[in-house]
């Protein structure tokens, strides 16, 4: 047994040392190899440096040889000639599809609105019903409206009629009046003759009685004169009470006295009258009041029924559009003159647009322009500029302006954008040139030509543009080689060989 595990120690012994033998053999040739490897790398290294270097030399020499060759050459520049071909410029912009022709229903009278047959967005054509009135309660409106009106009337025509008797009696009053005033005083003056008649009669007869007393005392009793004037006395005293021209004139007295009184009776009555239609007659300017008041209550009362009688069997579309807003339902109690819907036109549209102040300068009144709208095109014509300018969202400053559809159609769509372009002008056959060679300065466009083997800078008049090429009006000839674009360094009067651009 021990002999045994000896040698199988042994063998593990031998087995360790092979394992430690390949291990030791293998981190050596490990060793080796990383410094093969390095060697390699900086050999490779070495090899890239060196042609970096040749490769920065040859760029270098070339550079140089070229400056050279440069200097002892002229610079190659590319050229393009004028063109007879057509343009057209136009000015685009966007805007709002509009309708210029949009009217407001307001309530007529106060109703019931019964039937509602639209909604907001519908489109409507002229004569279409948009709404209904209760019948039942519009017709008691109607009757109701037509006994008003009646008894209007009727009370203008109670208070002319009052008027007109009361005129009449004060035209009575003042005409008699007129007469009687005179009549009293005949009559006064009259009876004022009598009585003073009368007076002075009886005075008379009364002084010759005294004075016949008076001459009695003159004669003795039973004398013939004093006997003669005692019997005159009595005849004076006879006289004095029984005197038949002072009877008479009595009774006529009596006759006058009582005319006066029945004249100065009437007279009395006729002021009494006078004077009472004064107070209830009717001034010219209470009676123009009262007319004024009649025709405005007839007129109101005229409407109002005008109106009950309109909206029966509903009320429709005066126009083709589209309703952009509603504001009853059925069975709404609504006010006269309350906002009921609106309605806007499809055949009236225009598109609104925001000019620029270089919009300006181009476009008027009258110019055609194409519209699209929703894949849609239309003709239009640029129909109104307003006269103030505003700012837009952006803080720039624009003029807003519209663009009218002469086309307008089912496919529009209020309030939707439009694309719009202006025609601002188009010509055919004309010298055109592209617009990458025009430049500005102070005076005006320019372009560079090669003229006599140089570089030569011309001005020239610039017409119609667009995006891609530019009018020239004078100041270029059809063979005139327009350099495309100047080198960097290459200035007016630079010698160039020009070569035709492809």
């Amino acid at each position: 047994m021990s002999t045994e595990n000896e040698t199988v120690l042994t063998k593990e012994e031998d087995i360790t040392t092979q394992i430690n033998d390949i291990d030791t053999s293998s981190k050596k040739k490990t060793r080796e190899k990383k410094k093969k490897d390095k060697k390699e790398n900086k050999k490779r290294k070495g090899l890239k440096w060196i042609i970096i270097g040749g490769i920065v030399l040859v760029l270098v020499i070339y550079l140089i040889v070229s400056s050279i060759i440069a200097k002892s050459q002229p610079m190659v520049v590319f050229y393009t000639n004028p063109r007879k071909d057509a343009i057209k410029q136009t000015a685009d912009m966007s805007g709002t599809l509009k309708s210029l022709d949009k009217k407001t229903y307001y309530s007529l009278i106060d109703g019931n609105i019964k039937e509602v047959d639209i909604a907001v967005g519908d489109s409507v054509k002229r004569g279409d019903v948009l709404f209904e009135y209760d019948e039942e309660k519009l017709e008691k409106s109607v009757t109701y409206a037509e006994l008003k009106k009646d008894a209007a009337e009727g009370n203008y025509d109670n208070s002319i009629q009052t008027s007109n008797k009361t005129g009449a009696k004060l035209s009575e009053a003042l005409t008699n009046l007129s007469i009687l005033d005179e009549q009293v005083e005949f009559a006064q003056n009259y009876v004022d003759d009598l009585q003073k008649k009368i007076d002075d009669k009886k005075a008379a007869l009364s002084y010759e009685g005294a004075m016949l007393q008076v001459s009695l005392l003159d004669y003795p009793m039973g004398s013939d004169e004093h006997t003669e004037l005692q019997k005159r006395i009595q005849e004076n005293g006879y006289e004095q009470q029984y005197n038949s021209q002072i009877r008479e004139w009595q009774e006529e007295l009596t006759e006058a006295t009582r005319i006066l009184n029945d004249l100065k009776t009437h007279q009395s009555e006729m002021k009494s009258q006078k004077n009472g239609a004064q107070d209830a007659a009717m001034t010219s300017g209470a009676r123009a009041e009262l007319e004024a008041n009649h025709e405005s209550t007839v007129m109101e009362l005229e409407e109002n029924l005008n109106n009950l009688n309109e909206v029966q069997g509903g009320v429709t579309a005066e126009f083709d559009g589209v309703i952009t807003k509603l504001t009853v339902n059925p069975g709404s109690n609504i006010a006269k003159g309350a906002e009921i819907l609106t309605l806007e036109s499809i055949e009236d549209v225009v598109v609104e647009i925001k000019l620029t102040k270089y919009d300006l300068e181009n476009v008027s009144i009258g110019q055609k322009a194409t519209i699209t709208v929703n894949g849609h095109n239309y003709d239009g014509s640029l129909s109104h500029i307003n006269k103030m300018a505003e700012q837009n969202n952006s803080g720039s400053t624009v003029v807003g302006a519209q663009i009218s559809i002469e086309n307008p159609d089912e496919n529009l769509v209020l309030g939707l954008d439009a694309k719009a372009s202006i025609l601002i002008g188009e010509k055919n056959e004309t010298m055109v040139v592209p617009n990458e060679v025009v430049n500005y300065d102070l005076e005006g466009a320019f372009v560079y030509i090669v003229s006599d083997g140089a570089v030569t800078k011309r001005h020239v008049e610039i017409g119609l543009t667009n995006d891609m090429d530019a009018e020239i009006i004078s100041g270029l000839a059809i063979d005139d080689q327009i350099i495309k674009e100047l080198p960097m360094g290459v200035e007016e009067g630079t010698p160039v060989t020009a070569i035709p651009a492809t």
